[in-house]
């Protein structure tokens, strides 16, 4: 049984597990430091913090616990739990993990939020976060305010029920490129002469920069791979 309770900025994890604790935790450190791979952290492990300096704490996994074993014949006592596999029921120890959800984010922050140059003379802001973490997964744009916004407005009625979406009309496309590039956006889609004589959008990747025409109707598909929803 796993149960999440979340207070302000901690999020703890109750794990029923039958046994010795003991084998639960070699178990559920490798876990947990899996978990944070996934987002794309890469986490360090030791007993002490004088034995990682510099270092952010993002989750005590176990320290010292002091257990009383209750008479399993006992009256005062109810099993609490049943095994499926052998039929037992038994009285499980409970792990309870704690995560501070602040530091996760920052550490985010730092993994991928850097400042990257682009040829001579130029550099740009990019925060690399992956796909499925991005608060807004796209950003959906116009080449021209005058003459493609009513297209790209219907484009964002098409996407939006999707994932989460913005329209962005302001300033010119490159700065409205990097500003999404700073918040982590995956795909900008620019609707533009094209799109209104040949149904067709420029999908630009924002890690890569690189830039491909779709039909607007393989949108969809195309962003499902991508994984974004």
């Amino acid at each position: 049984m796993i149960r999440a309770l979340r207070h302000r900025k901690r999020l703890r994890c109750h794990i029923s597990v039958k046994g010795e604790p003991g084998e639960a935790y070699c178990y559920f450190g490798p876990q947990l430091k899996d978990g944070l791979g996934i987002l794309s952290i890469k986490a360090r492990t030791g007993r002490l913090l004088s034995e990682n300096p510099g270092c952010l704490l993002l989750l005590i996994i176990a320290f010292v616990f002091v257990f009383y074993v209750i008479p399993q014949k006992s009256r005062a006592v109810k099993s609490l739990s049943f095994d499926e596999a052998t039929k037992e029921k038994y009285i499980p120890y409970i792990i309870e993990s704690t995560y501070g959800l602040d530091r996760i984010v920052l550490a985010l922050l730092f993994e991928g939020l850097h400042e990257e140059e682009i040829g001579d003379s130029d550099s740009r802001v990019v925060f690399n976060i992956r796909p499925a973490l991005a608060p807004i997964k796209l950003n959906i744009l116009p080449l021209s305010k005058k003459r493609h916004a009513g297209k790209t407005k219907e484009l964002y009625a098409m996407l939006a029920p999707h994932c989460m979406a913005q329209y962005e009309e302001s300033g010119s496309i490159g700065k409205r490129y990097r500003r999404g590039d700073a918040i982590g956006i995956p795909y900008a889609i620019t609707a533009d002469d094209a799109t209104l004589e040949q149904g067709t959008v420029t999908v630009r990747d924002r890690d890569t920069m690189e830039q491909r025409v779709l039909p607007v109707s393989e949108l969809v598909p195309f962003l499902a791979d991508q994984s974004l929803f």
